[in-house]
């Protein structure tokens, strides 16, 4: 789901052909989204992540 979420928000934004996308997430961008998916506040990411 966090990877079909990332593609949309891509491929919807207009991003400048100068812009560079990252190629791939960090393992903690990814823990991240997928807690967004989850439909998470950002203090209990902050929470389940331990940077609170």
């Amino acid at each position: 789901m966090a990877n079909l979420m990332l593609k949309k928000i891509f491929i919807d934004s207009k991003i400048s052909t100068k812009a560079q996308l990252p190629l791939e997430l960090t393992e903690g961008q990814k823990a991240c989204l997928r807690l967004v998916a989850q439909h998470y506040t950002s203090k209990e990411i902050a929470r389940e992540l331990g940077i609170m």
